[in-house]
């Protein structure tokens, strides 16, 4: 982290540095397909990094920069990497053909033993599907949805689904919205209502899940106007919960990146604590713990002079210090081979002490500019 980048307010950041002699790799897609939502673990019996991902096509139909609407047509996949850095080839975990009509979206969560949860959402079905696609090295078919009682909770559709294991139950990050009053308008005119975060708890693995807790009130006051949060990632640090969770406001405008806010719950998830500002700026943020205890931040954050709706998202990292509950500087890749690291929906694992690998979409300079998601990147730093 030798090198520093300075923005316009003269606000210097460091610079995650590839670690020399290893190898960057780039996870391609096939033609007009692109790789998404990458989930890092490690096998405990094999010792090999996991890279599970999804992949979709692009809709020609839609003129939005990146947006797509066929997000699972090419499956979920699997790339692994042994301990000396060798990657193999990609691996299809379940095709595209074993999806019912009208799945459109899917969140990957990979669990310490590297049981891979796939949790399935369909347009205005008002509740998510839990699926077990890998164990080791050995694929499991998807015959059984386990429900999520999401509709009990939420008004229509539901997001997210990170898992968390604890010692007597598995918890499920999910966020949907809780009412339909819209409350507030950006600068595009669009109205936007209230989104809230929850926890679902399940006893049984995974078989079924039953709502637990909000996380945080419903609304609440912070970076200057009302907020409501949506995706949040949460993590056990000890006997506590922490939570981080990407908000909105009635007076953020265009060119403001979400803030980040945090809380806490000191009785598994029960209740949570006032959420408070973290300093830090982004989206879709994802809590890890290394072997030593020290916990990582990462987050999709923002390249200085762009703003949160333009090209140039990167991918952050920030320590969190369990003594202050407070982060450090913001440490963030920059470019590499005249090509930009665009860190939406990233993930971070620590492979040995002192050494963690990356990874995040990958956007190219050789591609179109509504193709800017079409692989995963992934690089090895020292922390």
């Amino acid at each position: 982290m030798s090198v520093l980048m300075t923005d316009a307010n003269k606000t210097t950041y460091p610079m995650l540095q590839p670690i020399e002699g290893l190898t960057v790799a780039v996870v391609p897609a096939t033609p007009g397909r692109y790789n998404s939502f990458p989930c890092l673990a490690t096998e405990p019996h094999t010792g090999n990094v996991v890279l599970v991902y999804r992949q979709g096509r692009f809709d020609a139909a839609d003129d939005r920069p990146g947006m797509q609407t066929h997000g699972l047509d090419g499956g979920i996949w699997c790339v692994r990497r042994s301990p000396v850095g060798t990657w193999f080839e990609p691996t299809c975990l379940w095709s595209a053909d074993g999806f019912e009509p009208g799945l459109i979206d899917a969140t990957l969560s990979v669990l310490t033993d590297c049981t891979c949860l796939v949790v399935r959402r369909y347009p205005h079905a008002q509740n998510l599907f839990v699926s077990v696609a890998l164990n080791g090295t050995a694929l499991e078919a998807m015959p059984w949805p386990w429900r999520l009682p999401t509709k009990d909770v939420f008004l229509n559709d539901a997001h997210w689904g990170r898992v968390i294991e604890l010692p007597d139950r598995w918890l499920m990050v999910v966020y949907g919205i809780t009412e339909e009053t819209l409350w507030w308008q950006n600068q595009r005119g669009h109205k936007l209502p209230v989104e809230r975060a929850s926890l679902f708890a399940s006893f049984d693995k995974g078989r079924s899940w039953r709502f637990q807790s909000w996380i945080g009130p419903r609304v609440f006051m912070g970076a200057g106007s009302d907020r409501s949060a949506n995706e949040t990632s949460v993590v056990l640090a000890g006997s506590r919960l922490l939570a981080l969770m990407r908000t909105f406001g009635g007076n953020d405008t265009m060119d403001q990146p979400a803030p980040l806010f945090m809380c806490h719950s000191d009785d598994g998830g029960w209740t949570w604590s006032e959420p408070t500002a973290t300093g830090l700026y982004g989206e879709a943020p994802v809590w890890r713990q290394l072997a030593d205890g020290r916990l990582l931040a990462c987050y999709r954050g923002f390249v200085p002079h762009r703003t949160a709706y333009e090209l140039g998202g990167t991918f952050c990292l920030a320590w969190f210090d369990s003594q202050t509950m407070g982060f450090g500087p913001e440490m963030v890749m920059g470019h590499y081979h005249g090509n930009h690291y665009d860190g939406g929906y990233g993930d971070v694992i620590e492979t040995e002490p002192g050494r963690a690998l990356l990874c995040a979409f990958y956007a190219s300079q050789d591609t179109h500019p509504d193709r800017r998601f079409p692989a995963i990147m992934t690089v090895d730093v020292a922390l």
